[in-house]
């Protein structure tokens, strides 16, 4: 195979784990060889993001691919990842950071009450069935913390979703006085976000019309469940980091 352009000495792509399954592992592992044609050495990790200290179960597949050039670059890729596989680290159930250092339940600051009740669906037969079967993260403004939420997805007015906070004896509006879904903030913060940066994105997430912004309630959560968890993410950047000054 003959490449008239540099080729970048790191590349790293993200999947859902069905990537590995039976259906797709053909097509996964052609990719593959093309890689390690042009030169590349493959690193496959399956990750949950609670080994990483973040308190949902999300399980994706990652590959980093490493360009080296020599025979003893390749080797000592090799010999890296086998000494560092990320596979290996593991945290404890108590290691994990508790669930209400992500949740937004003191609603006398005004934001969290405003995108709480936002985030409060109508209570309707459906609704229903999601409150029966979610997990509850909090009571009112009580944590949870021995729960870890399910995989923040694209949507969370859904069966199944990542978790539902009960209101308890304290509602905030009518229109549904048993939970709430988490908010694109939360959703954001489960993800490894800072707080400070979702500000920031909301600071930036311009008015298109009058009330109406650029990027819905429903669009935030969207671009968060597509995301990659950031303690995950730095973890292999570190390892970048390592390999550019080992080769």
């Amino acid at each position: 195979m003959v490449i008239d352009k540099e080729l970048p000495q790191f590349l790293l792509m993200e999947n859902v784990s069905a990537i590995l399954s039976k259906k797709n592992i053909g097509n996964f592992e052609e990719w593959c060889g093309v890689l390690e044609d042009l030169g590349y050495v493959n690193q496959v990790y399956t990750l949950d993001s609670r080994n990483f200290g973040v308190p949902q179960s999300r399980t994706r597949t990652y590959m980093l691919s490493v360009r080296a050039t020599t025979k003893a670059q390749k080797e000592r890729v090799k010999n890296f990842f086998k000494d560092n596989n990320l596979e290996k680290v593991e945290r404890a159930p108590e290691e994990i950071n508790p669930i209400g250092d992500y949740l937004r339940l003191d609603y006398s600051v005004e934001k969290y009450r405003r995108e709480a009740i936002e985030s409060t669906p109508n209570f309707t037969d459906s609704r229903q069935r999601i409150y029966r079967n979610s997990k509850i993260l909090a009571v009112g403004s009580q944590p949870q913390n021995q729960m870890v939420a399910s995989t923040v997805t694209t949507k969370q007015d859904r069966d199944p979703n990542s978790g539902i906070v009960d209101y308890g004896n304290k509602p905030l509006t009518a229109v549904n006085t048993h939970y709430r879904n988490l908010t694109p903030r939360e959703c954001f913060l489960l993800m490894g976000f800072k707080e400070a940066d979702y500000d920031t994105l909301m600071e930036n997430n311009r008015e298109v019309r009058e009330g109406s912004r650029l990027l819905n309630n429903s669009e935030l959560i969207k671009l968060a469940g597509n995301s990659i968890v950031v303690p995950v993410l730095e973890a292999i950047f570190k390892q970048v980091e390592e390999l550019q000054r080992m080769i």
